[in-house]
């Protein structure tokens, strides 16, 4: 499975940020990195406990960059207890032979042996997770190689101009009059400085985190029922910030696919730029 905060692939490098994580079929979390790491070495949790930063991905903790020094620490935490627990059972069994001979060590060995048993038990039934998660992984690549969002031309992303702050009429019935009549096309201005190619150039490099977010909403009840085109809107800040996502189409207005793009849009980073706000309406194509 891709990670669409930290680019495609399991290399997550950032730690900053609350962390997300899976027991059996719960979620939990959030929680600092630091706190989950404490429980991977302590061992309340598996190496292959799945793992993501809010908004993210999940990705098997084992595979996740952020925490290579604490795997190395959980692994090493680990060795120490599996030498602690064969020394405590070998200290048993030989105070129990010593109390009760042979038939002591016998029942000793005997609960080694299912010890031993519950061991290897648990070591595949890792490593059928960690397969099960590997092919989840590969048919969610298989999907994504799809590519169900496209997004539309240059010629078809339109920067809206703003309403130029009209002077205050005076009290006179004149003044009063024309201030009630249809703004002229001269009030209507746009100090944006970014081109519809900008727009593009930067928003381009996250059309495979709003692919998974389609992806998703196609997974739910109603997910055959997302038109073929839709329109978004949002305002690119001077300082490149984007704001005020939203999508025009009445169904789409609330809800899981708004949530999920919205996180997107407020990861994007346009360049700074001089000028004002500009107020991008766009078409993003769904493949089937």
């Amino acid at each position: 499975m891709v990670d669409i905060w930290s680019g495609i692939g399991v290399e997550i490098s950032k730690s900053s940020g609350e962390w997300l994580y899976r027991v059996g079929e719960d979620m939990r979390g959030p929680v600092p990195i630091k706190a989950l790491a404490e429980k991977l070495i302590k061992g309340e949790l598996p190496l292959t406990t799945p793992v993501a930063l809010e908004g993210g991905e999940f990705h098997p903790v084992v595979q996740v960059k952020a925490f290579a020094v604490h795997i190395a620490e959980a692994k090493k935490a680990a060795r120490k207890r599996n030498a602690a627990k064969v020394r405590r059972i070998l200290l048993v069994s030989v105070l129990v032979l010593l109390a009760g001979g042979a038939i002591g060590g016998f029942f000793v060995y005997e609960a080694y042996k299912k010890d031993e048993a519950a061991r290897l038990a648990e070591k595949q039934r890792l490593a059928d997770e960690a397969r099960r998660l590997a092919e989840e992984r590969s048919k969610l690549g298989q999907m994504d190689l799809v590519a169900l969002v496209t997004l539309g031309t240059e010629a078809e992303v339109k920067i809206k101009s703003e309403r130029r702050a009209a002077p205050r009429p005076k009290s006179t019935g004149k003044a009063v009059e024309e201030s009630k009549a249809a703004p002229k096309a001269e009030d209507f201005v746009s100090d944006c400085t970014r081109s519809q190619g900008d727009i593009l150039a930067a928003l381009g490099k996250h059309v495979a985190k709003l692919n998974v977010c389609v992806l998703e909403e196609k997974k739910g009840p109603e997910g055959n029922l997302l038109p073929s085109t839709l329109e978004i809107e949002f305002v690119v800040r001077p300082d490149g910030k984007v704001v005020e996502f939203g999508i025009t189409d009445r169904h789409y207005r609330a809800g899981a696919l708004k949530n999920c793009m919205t996180k997107v849009f407020n990861g994007i980073k346009y360049p700074t730029a001089g000028g004002s706000n500009c107020p991008v309406t766009l078409p993003l194509k769904i493949g089937s």
